[in-house]
């Protein structure tokens, strides 16, 4: 879902297609693209910043997520999305 520097390729699996989107707020290479609840959420990166970007594909842009960061910088590393409920078994649980 990404490419260069700032560069943004877009790939939707369905149909097998591809295009070049906007610009993302960050350098993002070496970033990772997860989708949770709906969101398309781009993490880490180049930049090695902590903060998230949300794409909007009604805009067909990214727009960085005040609410929430990582809690550390990374760049090059891979994410899953898990349910909570698999992590209900820790003192705490999980707070999605």
């Amino acid at each position: 879902m990404f490419g260069g520097p700032r560069f943004t390729g877009l790939y939707h699996w369905p149909t097998g297609r591809s295009a070049y989107g906007d610009d993302t707020v960050l350098p993002r290479s070496k970033a990772v693209a997860v989708v949770a609840n709906g969101r398309v959420l781009l993490l880490g990166g180049s930049s090695y910043s902590t903060r998230i970007e949300e794409f909007d594909p009604a805009q067909w842009r990214f727009k960085l997520v005040d609410s929430v960061r990582l809690m550390e910088a990374r760049a090059c590393f891979g994410a899953a999305v898990v349910p909570a409920r698999v992590f209900k078994h820790l003192p705490g649980g999980c707070k999605a």
